[in-house]
């Protein structure tokens, strides 16, 4: 009886220890995103690519790189002129993580404030 109790047991820790491994990419998203975006930008820069994948950015990004590296944005505040479209990019939890917001100008990541 003791012998099926501890086959059970050892049983049961492999299964979920090789369950485990598979799950930890499944609540990391933004290790997917980044490395999904790198794969599939192969004429990526390879500062940009080493930037992307530690999540950082830099000024002369695009929105669509910021978007990799960062994640989407709480909220877009837009402000068209005649020279061209800026927009304020906020992030933050409202409280919880610190608020940051990053400026673009037609594109282009221009600035940064927190």
């Amino acid at each position: 009886m003791r012998y099926l109790r501890n086959l059970v047991i050892v049983s049961c820790l492999c299964l979920f220890g090789t369950g485990c491994a598979s799950t930890i990419k499944a609540f990391t998203p933004g290790a997917t995103r980044k490395s999904k975006y790198v794969e599939s930008h192969p004429c990526l820069s390879s500062k940009i690519r080493q930037d992307i994948l530690a999540g950082t950015i830099r000024i002369g990004m695009t929105k669509e790189q910021v978007i990799a590296s960062r994640g989407k944005p709480r909220d877009i505040n837009r402000t068209g002129s005649a020279l061209g479209i800026q927009e304020q990019w906020c992030y933050g939890d409202y409280g919880e993580m610190p608020d940051y917001y990053l400026y673009f100008e037609n594109g282009i990541l221009t600035s940064w404030q927190d």
